[in-house]
């Protein structure tokens, strides 16, 4: 079984400065190098399911994507379980992610219904929180410039105590 997932990778101009906001957040930060925004999650796979999934992902095209970072937002709220950074909102994302989501359905993947939350996690509070974190969030703004988005990456993710380790499996150009 491999714990996976279809991620858009995020770009180095991109990267750098989702780096620089994490150095002024008190979070336990997610690597740079796993940046990403989750497409669809697709938890524990059997081998042969995930290689049902990449060929039926290596047939599609969808056009590259120009994202752009919304607002520094999180998940929980008495306590905070995650800070990340929403993207604008983005109809051809949207649509993607429900191809991939009936991709993945129409080969057996039991992938969960619920409301597509396009983000880039940054890190996780520690417990308790530094008290900091609520006037950082609310102050800080991330930069909007676009960003072109152009492939897809299919990740085993492997957790860890020290933080997940994701390994890329394999590369889906967008068009």
């Amino acid at each position: 079984m491999i714990r996976a997932f279809l991620a858009l990778p995020i770009p180095d101009p991109a990267r750098a400065m989702l780096a620089a906001l994490l150095l002024r957040l008190p979070l336990r930060p997610v690597a740079t190098e796993n940046l990403h925004l989750t497409l669809v999650f697709l938890d524990r796979q059997p081998e042969d399911r995930l290689s049902e999934f990449h060929e039926a992902l290596e047939g599609l095209r969808p056009p590259r994507l120009t994202l752009a970072f919304d607002r520094i937002d999180v998940f929980g709220v008495d306590p905070i379980r995650q800070v990340h950074l929403r993207t604008r909102p983005n109809p051809a994302l949207d649509q993607l992610h429900k191809r991939l989501q009936r991709i993945a359905r129409s080969i057996g993947i039991d992938v969960p219904a619920r409301r597509f939350v396009p983000h880039v996690t940054l890190g996780r509070p520690d417990t308790p929180p530094d008290p900091r974190l609520g006037g950082l969030i609310a102050a800080l703004a991330p930069d909007p410039t676009p960003f072109e988005v152009t492939e897809m990456v299919l990740y085993r993710s492997t957790l860890r105590p020290q933080g997940p380790l994701y390994d890329a499996l394999a590369r889906y150009p967008l068009a």
